[in-house]
């Protein structure tokens, strides 16, 4: 029977079994091109899966001195900034102070940075427990693209293998 597809960028945007307009792409059923097109669309499914994963990960954060912390992009520019201020104060850069630094948890609570010397080691493990991630995330959809087969990307599990950030 075969199925009519709308392609944008070489990918699958909508599948149908009746034409629905002239100049459709048609694809027989068992056709290699058809079942190449619908692996890769259920790769980058399950790469948008990996994201959506991350992006959780990245909100449950990570374990420091008792206290969670998120890591989401916004979170990782902001520690990444003020790391670069608590590094320049520790080294007594003329013109670059610190003053105390409230940064609240993902439990909603309070933690004072009153100098740079603190802050610093918080900062490194920030970066740390963010690049675990990312490099998870990296692992995972580098080993769906390279996926030959619907039973070699089914055999891909994505909830595994994270980092415990604990």
């Amino acid at each position: 029977m075969g199925i009519y597809v709308d392609l944008v960028n070489g990918k699958v945007t909508s599948r149908y079994s009746l034409k629905q307009y002239e100049g459709q792409t048609y694809y027989a059923d068992g056709s290699p091109e058809l079942a190449g097109l619908l692996l890769s669309d259920e790769i980058e499914k399950k790469c948008d899966a990996v994201d959506a994963l991350h992006a959780v990960k990245q909100h449950e954060g990570f374990v420091f001195e008792g206290h969670r912390f998120e890591i989401d992009s916004g979170s990782q520019g902001k520690i990444g900034n003020l790391a670069l201020r608590a590094a320049l104060a520790a080294m007594g850069t003329p013109g670059i102070s610190w003053m105390p630094l409230d940064f609240v948890t993902a439990d909603n609570t309070i933690v004072t940075f009153a100098t740079p010397a603190p802050f610093l080691p918080f900062a490194n493990a920030a970066a740390d427990a963010a690049q675990a991630l990312f490099a998870r995330r990296t692992a995972l959809k580098f080993a769906l693209r390279a996926a030959a087969s619907a039973e070699a990307l089914a055999a891909i599990d994505i909830a595994t293998g994270w980092p415990v950030l604990a």
